[in-house]
């Protein structure tokens, strides 16, 4: 079987092994987004534990049998959690195959600088701790920081909105559950908690 933690990783996956090959091997993905990306890549068993790493393994350990073969975890060079660690505890032969790394940006664009200063931006999406620390530092090194306090944060995870809590948000929203439908909704609830209620019914 083959882990996925990342939609990132389906494209090289795919460029790698063929998806029918050898009967189409089990693509186990820790969230929807990702399984949508591996069924658009051709991968015909594809299921989801629709939440973290955490959730990924369990999902593994109840599906998978730890003695039919090694399970493989095509992830970036860099990663969160411990997933491999995890099945190995559990007794998998685990083990991580990076495909691909993803590059940290050097600075915010010029447009993205002058849309936060001018209050343009109502919200911004962070869905991993790196990301949110890569941004923290971008926006101190552009001058915005003093901006994000008109800004609405929303956090996939706690873990997500822990790598930037010194940052003064005018709302910082954490998803109920790790998963892009349930950012959403938090999202959705939030901007109908601030809409005035006109009485129109």
């Amino acid at each position: 079987a083959i882990l996925l933690t990342s939609a990132a990783a389906v494209a090289p996956l795919a460029a790698a092994i063929d998806p029918l090959g050898i009967a189409g091997p089990a693509i186990l993905t820790v969230g929807g987004a990702t399984a949508a990306a591996a069924q658009a890549a051709g991968f015909p068993n594809v299921a989801s534990a629709e939440g973290d790493v955490e959730a990924l393994a369990a999902l593994a350990i109840a599906r998978l049998d730890a003695k039919g073969g090694a399970v493989m975890h095509a992830a970036g060079e860099r990663r969160a959690g411990d997933l491999v660690g995890n099945l190995r505890e559990a007794g998998f032969d685990a083990r991580v195959v990076p495909l691909y790394r993803a590059t940290p940006a050097s600075r915010l664009s010029a447009r993205t600088t002058a849309a936060f200063r001018a209050g343009k931006i109502d919200c911004a999406a962070f869905f991993s701790p790196q990301t949110a620390r890569i941004f923290a530092r971008l926006a101190t090194d552009a001058g915005i920081v003093d901006d994000l306090g008109r800004v609405t944060a929303a956090a996939l995870s706690q873990n997500v909105a822990d790598a930037f809590e010194y940052l003064t948000w005018r709302r910082l929203l954490t998803a109920d559950q790790p998963t892009t439908a349930a950012l959403l909704a938090k999202l959705v609830a939030s901007i109908s908690d601030a809409t005035p209620d006109n009485g129109a019914g």
